[in-house]
């Protein structure tokens, strides 16, 4: 453990010297929990309820179940990474009523191309059973024909957790948010993502200012952000949002260690309709009963949005 995780931060730390980017001392110390969580998470399966470590017991009872092992079970009881198993979804867009499958969809069938970008992708949906297509796993089965030519999936980790990847879909390691720059050099050039997506990920970014740059300059005109983050860090980001030229569709507290989850929409070079800030060219869901009262427009068709912070029931 403590030989990948020194690697891995030899690795980080190049990459923030290509990007030109200086963590402080702070920031690293977050970072190397990070990638102890990141090395940790890969021995569990998808999605795993894993128990506080205040509950010594349970803890250990179900880190044995799900590595096998009692070297293993006391290593991650030692290590400050929290573990986790991101198995990877678009839970955090469907709450906020967006249906990435759908607006990929329309855009292919209009014969456009789609470039969408996962920030801490974890194990993506490869190891959830096939399904439905809410996760980057499940894009690349449900439009195969496409993937590769006219739609490129991507996703970023702090450590690599694929040895391999079906065609259209890349895995970028050792990044960060406030490093997200450097996926230019790496086949997601500037200015061609249609959407950026994190769930938790960003969360734990200790620059957001930074990563909201990167993000701005990967986007396409109108292209979409999506992400949550903390409730206390709700002014300065959006000020940082703001300044750059994101504008703010929607936004929902979720509470705990949730936070908020918004979407930025980056603003065209002309003028877009001042009754939908968001634009038009978006598929939407049905809001969650639970999130926001019923509306009277049509399932799946976009509404204008309301530009003030909502409250998850």
């Amino acid at each position: 453990m403590f030989k990948k995780a020194s690697d891995a931060c030899d690795m980080l730390a190049r990459n923030f010297q290509l990007a030109g980017y200086e963590p402080g001392e702070s920031t690293w110390r977050d970072l190397r929990k990070g990638v102890k969580r990141d090395l940790q998470a890969r021995g569990l399966r998808p999605n795993v309820s894993v128990p506080s470590r205040r509950h010594i017991f349970a803890y250990l009872r179900t880190m044995w179940r799900e590595t096998g092992s009692v070297t293993q079970t006391v290593q991650s009881y030692l290590h400050d990474g929290s573990w986790t198993s991101s198995g990877g979804s678009f839970l955090l867009a469907e709450r906020l009523g967006y249906d990435l499958p759908a607006m990929i969809a329309e855009s292919l069938d209009r014969g456009e191309k789609f470039r969408l970008l996962e920030v801490g992708g974890g194990w993506a949906g490869f190891k959830n059973p096939p399904g439905d297509a809410r996760d980057i796993a499940g894009l690349s089965r449900r439009f195969s024909t496409d993937c590769g030519s006219r739609l490129h999936l991507h996703f970023t980790n702090l450590t690599p957790w694929h040895s391999e990847l079906p065609q259209g879909v890349t895995e970028h390691g050792y990044l960060t948010g406030a490093s997200l720059g450097l996926i230019q050099s790496q086949g997601c050039l500037p200015r061609t993502v249609d959407i950026i997506y994190s769930q938790a990920a960003v969360y734990f970014e200790t620059d957001i200012a930074a990563f909201l740059a990167n993000a701005w300059s990967l986007l396409k005109n109108d292209g979409l952000l999506i992400f949550n983050y903390p409730e206390v860090a709700a002014n300065s980001m959006r000020s940082d949002a703001a300044k750059l030229g994101l504008q703010l569709c929607d936004s929902l507290e979720l509470g705990g260690m949730n936070g908020s989850v918004t979407a930025f929409r980056k603003q065209r070079l002309q003028a877009v309709d001042p009754q939908d800030r968001c634009g038009q060219d978006r598929r939407r869901i049905p809001p969650n009963p639970q999130d926001v009262e019923a509306q009277s427009a049509a399932p799946h068709v976009a509404a204008p949005m309301t530009h003030g912070v909502r409250m998850a029931a």
